[in-house]
Order: C-alpha cells, then structure tokens, then sequence
C-alpha cells in the first residue's frame, strides 16, 4: 500500500475526510503555480513521478479536515469514539526532541509537529502555505486554519493564542 492509499483508508476515510488523489506535476512552474495559486486545490497530495508523496508539504485539506486531524489528537488518537491511531503515537510525534532558535518562534520540534509548550500539552502542524493544525490538550482545544502560503508563518500560533483562544 503506498502512502495516499494508506492515508485515505487508515486516516482520512475514518474521520470524514473526502478520499485524496496523486497531484503530479512535471515542472518547477507547476508547482510554483500549485503552492502560490489561493484557488481551491481540490482534494490532492503532492507526489513525485513514481508516485510517492511528499512528507511534509503538498497536502491540500480544508480547515474542517485540518480540525477534524486535530480532534483526533485532543482525543488521543480517538475520533467519533473510534481508535484511529495509539495514543502512544499522538504522544511520540508530540514529544519535543529538539530545541529551535528565533527564527522558529523558538518553538521544540517532534515528529513533523512543533511544540508550543510541552509542559501544557499545545502543540500544533504548521505548514509553511499557513495552514495550522494547533492542539492546546490543557485547554481542551483544536483549531484548523487553512491558508495561502506565507513561508515559516509561525505568527499564526500568535494569532491562536492572542484572538482566537480568548474567545472559546
């Protein structure tokens, strides 16, 4: 089973999230245009030419998708009273194993997720076209921001904090 397949029928089918295909494109423009382009994306993961995705970028979801991922990690892996992934895993990936400087809003750094403040349990996925998957577990909080790309846009767990967490 190849990484899509496996996203879709482990992760995203599970939790409501619409089935995802292969986005190809041969030429630097191409994706330049797929990354910068604020038209929807429609529902597409980024993939080389022999098919295998890309880790950490290219994968166009909605703010509902990206809050549906994040309630499933508040929940410890557990989405609609259904097991998704082990808590254990929700735990590894958001465990900090490095330290990163200012230009990381000196935020920790787990597995593909940054950690806010590991003593809170806040942590959250930032990709760099400004979509955020932010978790604050002591707060019982998950907020899913989809956006267009902005590189290192770590303003929006500022903006979470400071204007949208006052409000809940």
């Amino acid at each position: 089973m190849n990484v899509i397949e496996f996203a879709n029928a482990c992760l995203f089918e599970p939790i409501g999230i619409p089935r995802h295909t292969n986005k190809e494109d041969r030429s630097k423009e191409d994706q330049f245009n797929f990354l910068m382009s604020k038209e929807p994306k429609g529902n597409v993961w980024y993939a080389d030419p022999q098919d295998v995705n890309t880790a950490g970028w290219g994968l166009a979801l909605s703010a509902n998708d990206l809050a549906a991922i994040g309630l499933m990690c508040l929940q410890k892996g557990i989405y609609h009273g259904k097991r998704i992934v082990t808590e254990e895993w929700v735990d590894a990936f958001s465990t900090p194993y490095i330290d990163l400087d200012e230009r990381f809003g000196k935020m920790s750094y787990g597995f593909l997720w940054w950690i806010i403040d590991a003593g809170k349990r806040i942590y959250a996925a930032i990709g760099d076209g400004g979509n955020v998957i932010y978790v604050n577990e002591a707060k019982g909080i998950c907020i899913g921001i989809a956006g267009t790309f902005k590189p290192r846009i770590f303003d929006r767990v500022l903006f979470i904090q400071n204007k949208i967490e006052p409000l809940l």
